[in-house]
């Protein structure tokens, strides 16, 4: 079967009504299998960052059971990419005022905080 990627809307529900469905009935997550007659879509949605992540998963484990090809079946979510670009940028940072690198324009104190950041964005998800 084919089907867009899990965050397209081509013949499918939106993530705005996923949302709307989730918020509306008092959910935590929201996983709409939907088919136009042509194209079968998964759509998911997730009020905190571990819920769409695991929401995303669970779109994924459906195409994978429907069959999808492989590819098709490691979509993250919105939140999770933003989550892994603010990761990367932090690790840059932590790269550049790591102790004894000669930059004496970043304090330790601003080492500590960033280290911090990296730790708590790390551990919202789940260390991925």
């Amino acid at each position: 079967m084919s089907g867009p990627d899990q965050n397209s809307v081509a013949g499918g529900v939106s993530i705005e009504t996923a949302e709307s469905l989730c918020r509306a009935n008092g959910l935590h997550q929201v996983i709409v299998l939907s088919f136009d007659g042509t194209t079968t879509t998964v759509t998911t949605f997730g009020l905190t960052d571990q819920d769409s992540a695991t929401a995303a998963e669970a779109g994924n484990r459906i195409k994978r059971w429907l069959g999808w090809p492989e590819a098709m079946c490691r979509t993250e979510s919105a939140k999770v990419e933003r989550l892994h670009a603010r990761i990367a940028e932090l690790e840059r940072a932590l790269d550049q005022v790591l102790p004894g690198d000669g930059n004496t324009s970043v304090t330790m104190r601003d080492y500590m905080d960033l280290q911090a950041m990296y730790v708590e964005l790390t551990n919202k998800h789940g260390g991925q």
